[in-house]
């Protein structure tokens, strides 16, 4: 289970990614079920309950990050792909989604003095320009939901591993 949750070695199969995502997603609607009753906790018993429930959060965050890494990691291995897809598959993503939708109602005009930092967008060239962007985070999180979630790994061993389904072939 170890490997399973913190080791970047290894391969993992679509079966452990998509049970990986099903308890990610109980484990998440169990934190922001309890959320009312945490705070009634911490604010009964501590001095400054806004600042112990934030580091609550980081500590349990920084796990669970450190957790998904992992296993997304492992699954990027069983399709022969390395580790620094991450980047590509989720971090650019997260990058393109906020500006592609920033741009596309709202251009950054902070240089201009005198003018807001953020001003609605008169200028269609940059509404359009920030609509491809969005197009193309959205794309690449598609791309990365099918190739994590629905392409079968790699037939057999690879540099990352043996098949995590070759017992079960």
């Amino acid at each position: 289970m170890f490997n399973y949750l913190f080791s970047l070695r290894g391969r993992i199969n679509r079966a452990k990614m998509w049970l990986f995502l099903v308890v990610e997603a109980v484990w998440t609607a169990i934190w922001f079920a309890t959320q009312p009753l945490l705070a009634r906790v911490v604010a009964a018993h501590l001095p400054n309950p806004a600042v112990i429930r934030y580091e609550a959060v980081a500590y349990l965050l920084v796990p669970l990050l450190c957790v998904f890494f992992a296993v997304f990691v492992k699954r990027l291995h069983d399709r022969n792909k390395s580790g620094w897809w991450f980047l590509v598959l989720f971090v650019v993503p997260m990058i393109l989604i906020p500006v592609g939708y920033a741009l596309s109602g709202y251009a950054f005009v902070g240089f201009v003095p005198g003018l807001p930092a953020w001003m609605p967008v008169s200028d269609t060239r940059w509404a359009l320009f920030g609509f491809i962007i969005l197009g193309a985070g959205v794309a690449a999180y598609l791309w990365y939901f099918i190739e994590l979630f629905c392409l079968r790994g790699t037939v057999g061993d690879n540099r990352f591993g043996a098949d995590p389904l070759a017992s079960k072939t």
